[in-house]
């Protein structure tokens, strides 16, 4: 048997994404064209992968404790120090356990601030969470 774990980047906007791959992996700036308005108002809404070059703490990479094929789909926050917090889940997993897991996994992830333009911006993104046991 073996296990895939797999994070899927969802799109800010929940369609095709605003920059390549390839740029996102070279720490581009992020330019305000490629945010999209927050629900009610909140804050910004930015791809995840434009996020993953600012990483400076957290694992991103979250397996279930009983190794169960599961996918879910969480939103987060990043305030202007670059601090996570505000976690939704959007769709659960199907395991409750694994659901708290991946949320005080995520509290512990920590970017660089997300420059915007320049300034210090804060921004949400929604990630979704695919584990394959095979």
């Amino acid at each position: 048997m073996r296990a895939v774990l797999v994070m899927v980047a969802v799109a800010a906007c929940g369609g095709a994404q605003t920059q390549s791959e390839a740029q996102a992996r070279s720490g581009k700036p992020i330019t305000a064209a490629e945010l999209r308005p927050g629900a009610d108002g909140g804050a910004p809404m930015v791809a995840p992968n434009r996020l993953e070059p600012l990483r400076v703490a957290g694992n991103p990479m979250i397996r279930p404790d009983d190794e169960q094929s599961r996918r879910g789909t969480f939103k987060f926050c990043v305030d202007v120090t670059g601090k996570v917090g505000d976690i939704e889940q959007q769709q659960s997993t199907g395991d409750g356990r694994y659901d708290a897991k991946i949320e005080r996994e995520m509290q512990h992830w920590a970017f660089r601030p997300v420059l915007v333009d320049g300034q210090p911006t804060a921004v949400c993104s929604k990630i979704t969470f695919i584990y394959n046991h095979r």
